[in-house]
């Protein structure tokens, strides 16, 4: 199977285009990832990911490759480990809240795409799947997130995933074979075997932060300082130059000495 990954050279020209949504340099505001483009959003995901694999952040994957923008079936990067398909990633630009049924359903949609392609899951005991969202969770998608062999479990008895299976089937053309019969027996033990992780704007804003040429690159980056701050910048700026700050008083003087 040969992956549409973009090159490196498509990647720089593809970063360096679009709207920076401004942000404050403070150190406590998240930065506005819902203002990004969808691919603006990837692209700084991959590029945030791959200075982190490079920096041994995340022993498990020596590589990452970023898909084309349409068409890579539920996966907007592919994680490797010494040149195997161990992982992927997903993007999802919301100025919402990700649902837990929608979480689970780009799960599912992935996942019927392994059922038709093997080579994008080789192996689902040794594969995560990574989400990164622009905002947040819902407080039950958190919960499926961080408990996720037991909340699934409760998806699975609730027979939420044979009905979420049902409705991807029906959405997508791709998948058209499966409507007459829904592959819920397949899928559900995929998702049994697979790892699910998730990131979020305040998780992500402290990331990005410490690659400035990520942030800037994405974000046009506004600095505030104090009123004292202000002041001292311009009386040191004054000195340098061998110049006297005048204050009130001074002008005071002036005005009674002119009179």
């Amino acid at each position: 199977m040969t992956y549409r990954a973009v090159s490196n050279s498509q990647i720089e020209s593809e970063s360096k285009c679009g709207y920076r949504p401004p942000t404050i340099e403070s150190g406590i505001t998240v930065l506005p990832f819902s203002e990004l483009g969808d691919r603006e959003f990837e692209i700084l995901t991959y590029l945030l990911l791959k200075n982190e694999i490079q920096a041994g952040e995340h022993s498990q994957f020596t590589d990452i490759s970023l898909m084309q923008a349409v068409g890579e079936r539920g996966r907007d990067c592919v994680l490797y480990n010494n040149q195997s398909v161990v992982g992927l990633v997903q993007c999802k630009k919301y100025t919402g809240r990700l649902s837990r049924p929608l979480l689970l359903k780009e799960i599912i949609k992935f996942l019927l795409f392994a059922k038709l392609d093997q080579s994008i899951l080789p192996n689902p005991d040794n594969f995560e799947y990574k989400l990164y969202i622009s905002n947040d969770l819902t407080e039950p998608a958190v919960a499926l997130i961080y408990s996720y062999p037991l909340e699934l479990k409760k998806e699975i008895k609730n027979e939420n995933i044979s009905k979420y299976v049902a409705e991807v089937v029906n959405e997508y053309e791709s998948f058209a074979a499966y409507r007459h019969k829904p592959p819920v027996a397949h899928v559900i033990a995929l998702l049994q075997r697979i790892r699910v992780s998730s990131s979020n704007a305040t998780e992500l804003t402290s990331r990005v932060h410490r690659y400035q040429d990520i942030l800037t690159s994405f974000f046009r980056v506004q600095t505030v300082i104090s009123l004292e701050g202000a002041d001292n910048l311009i009386r040191t700026a004054f000195e340098d130059y061998g110049l006297r700050f005048v204050t009130d008083d001074d002008l005071t003087r002036i005005i009674h000495h002119s009179a």
